[in-house]
């Protein structure tokens, strides 16, 4: 017998939970009807041959312990990924165990007072293809359900990091978008008024504070992404409180979400907004019902249809997509002379802070 690497699969690696774990896999109804379809009638045969109140319960407990041992001696000799040194040994080892089937039907039923049930070369070569083919057909396909099962669990957890990694950098690129938009802004300012410049740099520190904590977590309180939509939109109004008003309706729900989820669309509000030179009122208005939570952001200036090149809408619908997948969505039109960005997701509760 050949030597094994210890990457393979060997014979004292096959745990006795392997074996029930089989016999629970022959319990599912696909494979249990087929399984009586056929046994049944050779049951019925059998158990009238043997004109004996003794034969039915041998011919059941006979039929039943080579049903149980067929898949387990397949999965255990013969199933992908054995090493192929010992696979000879192996395959000797489940023909002789095919060939004790028809043997007990030959030399168990003298012992207990019943006649011979295998009389025939033929039909002993039958029972023990029986023993073989069903070892076979039940072994195997246990054996690629539980694959299916495992790859399928893999590729979901892959699936999920995979999301991680997009939600992580999808806030990386945020951040930066966020704070160039802001300094341009301010960079302006220091031309026009160092002094609103000077409290708007202030300002901004204070918001990045806020920002970092949401770097560094996985979800935050609706609330506090409100504070800073609200942080950003002060900032705004610094060099001219006059231009535009903000007006909260609703109460922020206790849900979480994605931090930064909402704030692209208060940086959309102000670069299209008041950015562009329209002045008005800027109204968030949060609801929620039983099964999701609603944010409603209208700012001055009509919508004219997504920008080339644009990317907070983007970000904010791949966010959701990533986090809520189609239940979560972002709807902008035009009304009037303004633009109304409507987010929606589905309702959670919200998370202890540590």
């Amino acid at each position: 017998m050949g030597l094994v690497s210890p990457d393979e699969p060997t014979f004292s690696a096959f745990r006795a939970g392997d074996v029930f774990a089989t016999w629970r896999a022959l319990l599912a109804p696909r494979r249990l009807v087929p399984i009586l379809v056929v046994t049944v009638p050779i049951i019925l045969v059998q158990g009238e041959l043997a004109a004996s109140v003794w034969g039915w319960p041998f011919i059941i407990g006979l039929v039943t312990a080579f049903l149980l041992i067929a898949p387990v001696a397949y999965r255990h000799l013969l199933a992908d990924g054995l090493p192929a040194a010992s696979a000879g040994w192996r395959l000797a080892v489940y023909a002789g165990l095919g060939l004790l089937a028809p043997l007990s039907l030959v030399w168990l039923p003298p012992i207990i007072g019943l006649p011979v049930f295998v009389s025939t070369a033929p039909t002993t070569f039958i029972s023990a293809g029986l023993f073989w083919v069903a070892g076979y057909g039940l072994g195997r396909d246990i054996d690629l359900e539980a694959r299916w099962i495992e790859t399928s669990r893999r590729a979901r957890a892959l699936a999920a990091q995979a999301e991680q990694a997009q939600l992580m950098a999808l806030k990386a690129h945020l951040d930066p978008h966020v704070l160039f938009n802001t300094l341009n802004a301010i960079a302006e300012w220091c031309r026009q008024d160092p002094e609103v410049a000077e409290q708007a740099l202030v300002d901004l520190s204070a918001l990045l504070r806020q920002l970092l904590v949401g770097v560094r977590a996985e979800v935050w309180p609706l609330a506090r992404e409100m504070e800073a939509m609200r942080r950003y939109f002060d900032l705004f109004r610094i060099r001219d409180p006059s231009r535009f008003s903000v007006e909260w309706r609703g109460q922020p729900p206790a849900v979480t979400i994605p931090p930064m989820l909402l704030l692209p669309l208060a940086e959309n509000a102000m670069t299209h907004g008041p950015g562009r030179g329209h002045r008005g009122p800027v109204v968030v208005d949060v609801m929620r019902d039983d099964h999701a939570v609603c944010v409603t952001l209208t700012n001055p200036g009509r919508f004219k249809g997504r920008r080339a090149g644009g990317q907070g809408l983007a970000t904010v619908e791949r966010r959701l997509a990533l986090t809520y997948g189609g239940a979560g969505r972002v709807e902008v039109k035009a009304r009037d002379d303004s633009t109304e960005t409507r987010v929606v997701w589905p309702a959670s509760p919200a998370e202890e802070e540590g």
